[in-house]
């Protein structure tokens, strides 16, 4: 009873986490990134018959060296499962695509769609709304199994 909400909540604390740097990374690389545009990408979706038991992912070549996208959404249309095969035509990152990159660190990208969509906050503020509603449920169902199996227990009373 309690396992489940409890599993819940470490999961959106997760992602949570990584929204926040998602958005974070977002507003540096709009103030102070370089936009370039890559022609060479790549899409890993995770998700196969058998489920989704990875994180997609999206890389691209840039300088001559291979990048993960970060903040990245799973929408590359229909691709094969479970390995790495080029976004169609017309998709979300789809060459050419225009990328942000920080002028120190090449390997902390976005693509420029993705930094619009995290800048503003709203993908952040919705995970942590979701993290505080599974905390507090988790709270109240773990409350209410103390007062009702843990406390009779350590009080020695029969629960009828």
């Amino acid at each position: 009873m309690v396992l489940l909400p409890v599993a819940f909540t470490v999961m959106a604390a997760g992602i949570a986490r990584s929204d926040v740097a998602d958005t974070a990374l977002a507003r540096d690389l709009q103030a102070h990134g370089v936009q370039v545009t890559v022609t060479e990408v790549q899409v890993y979706d995770a998700c196969t018959g058998r489920g989704c038991f990875g994180h997609d992912e999206v890389r691209i070549r840039l300088d001559g060296a291979t990048h993960t996208l970060r903040g990245i959404s799973p929408s590359f249309g229909e691709v094969p499962g479970d390995r790495w095969t080029k976004p169609p035509t017309g998709s979300r990152y789809a060459p050419p695509l225009p990328v942000v990159h920080d002028r120190d660190d090449p390997g902390l990208v976005m693509a420029v769609e993705d930094v619009r969509e995290y800048v503003d906050g709203e993908v952040a503020r919705s995970s942590v709304l979701i993290l505080a509603a599974a905390g507090f449920v988790t709270a109240v169902l773990l409350g209410f199994f103390v007062w009702r199996v843990g406390l009779p227990y350590l009080l020695g009373w029969r629960i009828t």
